[in-house]
């Protein structure tokens, strides 16, 4: 799924970039999803904007987070 976004040729390395870690990035989906399901009676959105791809093996960060209870 990854793959399909918009920017994913820029997370391959595109145009001379390094590739990002696209590794890192799939784990933080994976997880995000899980809290969201594990704790679907509590919450009710989270936002990650923006989550910056560092290179290959150096995994991601997120700058700002907001998550919304209900």
């Amino acid at each position: 799924m990854v793959q399909e976004i918009r920017g994913y040729e820029i997370l391959a390395g595109a145009r001379g970039r390094p590739k990002g870690d696209i590794k890192a990035t799939v784990e933080v989906i994976w997880k995000l999803s899980q809290l969201a399901r594990d704790l679907s009676d509590l919450v009710l959105a989270v936002d990650i904007n923006p989550l910056i791809v560092l290179e290959e093996g150096k995994g991601v960060k997120a700058v700002d987070a907001l998550i919304q209870l209900g």
